[in-house]
């Protein structure tokens, strides 16, 4: 199975995270949080037993950083999903 893949690139004058499981960009003022909240959605995901790669782009657009999360054992999935989706609402607010 391929990998989840979630991005961090830079939008207008902030910078934008771009994954699949939660619809619209997540946008943020700083590279560092968009960077943190990346990570955190794919600890999330690999939480519900899907792997994950998170590429971040520099405001060149070039790939600037990536990191791997492997799916854990998808034992717990249903207190791990909350988790992804308390994670998203945060991220959003």
């Amino acid at each position: 199975m391929a990998d989840h893949i979630i991005r961090v690139r830079p939008a207008g004058d902030g910078w934008q995270v771009e994954c699949p499981l939660t619809g619209d960009p997540l946008t943020y003022v700083s590279h560092d949080t968009a960077q943190s909240k990346a990570r955190l959605l794919a600890m999330c995901v690999a939480g519900m037993g899907l792997d994950v790669q998170v590429l971040v782009h520099d405001a060149s657009e070039a790939l600037w950083a990536t990191a791997r999360y492997f799916a854990d054992d998808p034992d717990g999935a249903d207190t791990l999903a909350a988790a992804f989706t308390a994670a998203v609402a945060l991220s959003q607010g």
